[in-house]
């Protein structure tokens, strides 16, 4: 028995075998499509987070540079006038995304660093967390709760309390007498109260930075 092929059974019979690939093909191809869009996509996402960084650092450079303010505070005088400065809540704003910038290997790392990015040592003798004696209280101060919000925002910071915040800034104050010249790189001898005691070798810490 001899069989023919018409042109219908033909087109048929090659579709039968075609068919498959073709498929293949069509679902290799959509998911390609797919992946391309979902690249550009997230190319656009990180375009406009890019853009966005760029302007929110210009921004806030030049925003501290507007507030004309000069670091550390040298006298008490200059800390009242911060203290007015800072009753401006968008003040308060630049000088926390600025501060947030000093760094920090540890929480007491940053505190220190933050203390001395803002008070010189001789502003830091004349206070203490309270107010006790003749000394005046960081505690009740705006830039106290500036320097705490600055902490938060750093990645060593972020988990801190503000207890543990508190303990760093108290014994920054208490050893800012002992520290010469305001340059904070001379070992002093700390106060006899405290003979190898945990606040010494925090002094002594300090003293390095």
């Amino acid at each position: 028995m001899i069989f023919t092929f018409t042109p219908f059974c033909h087109n048929k019979f090659l579709s039968t075998f075609s068919s498959p690939e073709t498929a293949a093909q069509r679902k290799i191809i959509a998911l390609l499509v797919e992946i391309k869009e979902e690249q550009q996509r997230q190319w656009a996402v990180l375009r406009d987070l890019q853009a966005r960084l760029q302007g929110q650092t210009g921004y806030e450079e030049e925003d501290v540079e507007a507030l004309d303010m000069d670091l550390p505070l040298r006298t008490l005088q200059q800390l009242d006038e911060m203290e007015r400065q800072l009753e401006e809540p968008g003040i308060q704003k630049r000088m926390v995304s600025y501060l947030s910038r000093m760094g920090g290997a540890t929480v007491d790392d940053a505190v220190r660093r933050l203390m001395q990015a803002v008070l010189s040592f001789a502003v830091g003798s004349e206070l203490n967390w309270v107010g006790r004696g003749q000394k005046r209280s960081f505690r009740n101060t705006r830039l106290q709760g500036v320097l705490f919000r600055a902490l938060k925002r750093t990645p060593v910071g972020k988990e801190a309390t503000h207890h543990e915040y508190a303990d760093v800034v108290k014994k920054w104050l208490r050893f800012a007498p002992f520290r010469q010249g305001g340059t904070g790189r001379r070992c002093c001898k700390p106060p006899a109260e405290f003979p190898d005691s945990e606040e010494t070798d925090s002094f002594n810490q300090s003293c390095t930075h």
